[in-house]
């Protein structure tokens, strides 16, 4: 849809321009596959995927993304070995306690001690000094009371 507006008195042309659906110039779509692994015994052994097996993935990616050989998409599938996260990230970590390790348990037991801090402050300091506040109260009252009387 277009719309043209133009003003004569000032030389202004305005044009808008609707479009209701996007236009896909070009996809260049790039899949990256794991291999197999193999575990015979306790060693695991990667292997690569065979070329009928990277065909099929080709042939399902193309079709999920809508692809069309005259608009000049590109789909390319790899296939490469996977980082293996156990191995990069060291030895797993020991669960000491309801399978919490030792350093969460630790942040744990630190946000409880502040509580424990923050909650014996109000107690012992905040709650004296509010019901000491509220007990002076009346006996000033009663004071200005006792110098009123006197005066009159």
């Amino acid at each position: 849809r277009t719309e043209e507006t133009v003003n004569y008195e000032i030389t202004k042309k305005v044009t808008n321009e609707v479009r209701e659906t996007g236009v896909v110039k070009r996809l260049s779509v790039a899949v990256v596959v794991d291999g197999d692994y193999s575990t015979p015994g306790d060693a695991k052994t990667y292997k690569k995927r065979d070329q009928k097996e990277l065909e099929q993935l080709i042939a399902l990616v193309k079709s999920a993304v809508g692809y069309d050989k005259d608009r000049g998409d590109q789909v390319e599938v790899q296939n490469m070995q996977f980082a293996n996260i156990d191995e990069a990230m060291g030895t797993a970590p020991e669960y000491i306690f309801m399978g919490f390790t030792k350093l969460e348990i630790m942040k744990m037991a630190e946000g409880l001690g502040v509580a424990l801090v923050a909650i014996l402050v109000i107690l012992l300091v905040v709650r004296p000094m509010v019901t000491r506040a509220f007990e002076t109260l009346p006996a000033q009252a009663e004071a200005q009371r006792r110098l009123l009387a006197e005066q009159a």
